[in-house]
Formats: C-alpha cells, sequence, structure tokens
C-alpha cells in the first residue's frame, strides 16, 4: 500500500501512476468538469464553422456591394455626361440668342440712330472698321493699344455712321448682348474712343440688349445721347431690345 505523509509527495506520487492519477480525478472532479476539455474543443469547432459561414455571407455581401458601387459610378458616369452635354446646349443657346441679338440690332440700326437723335447714313462693314484702323495706323494714332483692344475693336459688334442734327458727320459705337453687363460698357467707350481719335468726329456709345444687371444702372441713361469726351464721365445710352420670341 502507497502511503505519502506531505502534499508533494501525493503529487509525485500522482505524477508516476497515470491510473491513480485519473481515479482520484474522477472521484474529486464532477462530471462536467470531466467533460469540459471535450465540450469546450467542440463548442471551438462549432464556432469557427459558424464563423466561417458568416466570413461567406459576408464575402457575398462585399461582392453585391461591390457589383452595386460599380453600377452607382456607371450612373455617376452618366449623369456626369449628361451634365455635359447639357451644359453644352446651354452654351449654345446662349451663343444662338447672342447671335440673334446683334442680327437684330444690325437690322435695326437706323432706329437705334433714330432713337439717338441721329440720322442713320450705313452701318458699317467689318472691313469698313478694318480700313478705319488701317488709316490711323498709317497716321500713328494707334500707338499704345494692345493686341486685346485692337481686336475688340476690329470685332466691333455695330458701327453706325451717322449725321447729328446739325447734318455733321458722326460714329455710333453699339455694343449688343442679351444681358448688357460693364464689359459691355467699357468696350462701347473703348470703341467709341477710338473712333473719335481715328476719324476726328464725334464718336457715340450705345449699348442695347433684352436685358441688364444692376451693375451698369449707373454707366447707362435713355436719354440725352452722349459723344465720347474724355474730359467728362461717359454715359452709354441704352436700348432695350425685344427678347427672342416675343410678339412684334
Amino acid at each position: 500500500m502507497t502511503t505519502f505523509n506531505t502534499v508533494d509527495e501525493l503529487l509525485d506520487i500522482l505524477d508516476k501512476d497515470p491510473r491513480l492519477l485519473e481515479a482520484v480525478r474522477i472521484k474529486i472532479l464532477t462530471e462536467e468538469l470531466i467533460k469540459l476539455p471535450h465540450d469546450f474543443a467542440e463548442f471551438k469547432e462549432t464556432t469557427n464553422t459558424r464563423f466561417d459561414g458568416i466570413d461567406t455571407q459576408l464575402n457575398e455581401h462585399g461582392k453585391r456591394l461591390d457589383g452595386i458601387d460599380t453600377r452607382l459610378d456607371g450612373i455617376d458616369t452618366r449623369l456626369d455626361e449628361h451634365g455635359r452635354r447639357l451644359d453644352g446646349i446651354g452654351g449654345n443657346v446662349s451663343d444662338l440668342k447672342g447671335h440673334h441679338t446683334i442680327q437684330d440690332a444690325r437690322t435695326n440700326a437706323a432706329f437705334i440712330a433714330g432713337e439717338m437723335e441721329l440720322e442713320w447714313i450705313r452701318t458699317l462693314e467689318q472691313v469698313d472698321v478694318l480700313r478705319i484702323w488701317q488709316a490711323a495706323e498709317r497716321d500713328r494714332l494707334t500707338g499704345g493699344i494692345s493686341r486685346n483692344d485692337r481686336r475688340s475693336f476690329l470685332h466691333s459688334d455695330i458701327v453706325i455712321d451717322a449725321l447729328d442734327s446739325q447734318g455733321n458727320e458722326c460714329f455710333i459705337a453699339v455694343e449688343v448682348s442679351y444681358t448688357v453687363q460693364a464689359r459691355d460698357i467699357e468696350r462701347a467707350i473703348r470703341n467709341a474712343s477710338y473712333l473719335a481719335r481715328f476719324t476726328g468726329k464725334p464718336s457715340y456709345m450705345a449699348v442695347t440688349g433684352v436685358s441688364k444687371l444692376e451693375e451698369v444702372n449707373d454707366t447707362i441713361s435713355e436719354e440725352n445721347p452722349q459723344a465720347f469726351d474724355d474730359t467728362r464721365g461717359s454715359i452709354v445710352f441704352w436700348l432695350e431690345r425685344q427678347d427672342i420670341g416675343s410678339p412684334d
């Protein structure tokens, strides 16, 4: 019979006798505790299997979301394309309105002159404006004029040759815009100043359009047309035109 006097001796005996160790374990531990390692191993295996299933489902959802992202990217691309097409259409409509406004104003150049209490003689063609520039260039009157201002003058919207109430020849520099704004005022004043410098004749300033921005209200007037004079502030004659599609 094996005997022991201390705990250490007991532990040493159990280490040397596995059968005795197992018998002591069964005696001391409950059935639940004895089965715990086996149950935990089963639980671990079951849990891992469930997690693998969840991972598979998440991967599947991820693929579906990637597909949705791809479709949304395609929709964004199509919307961007439609936006660019609408911008292009808007630009074309704006260009069409501007072209129509200029053509309408040229057709009614005599009316513009009449509204300014001037008598229309003719509406200059671009080649006529070019000849005025070339003559001024020969006379060395174009010094200090930038390339952009030269181009702006040569592409003036309308230049009218007219007579004032005394029968004296004069010119009218007309800028045309669907919506008149500050830059149109500046061009009208600048082009009138060039006409006065190049021809030595009074040159009036006018803008015409369907509408105008508030920023130009202090620089335009529907009365008392004014010829360019660099010794005083310039007030540009304003003539409102009828909108495209409006009844005559």
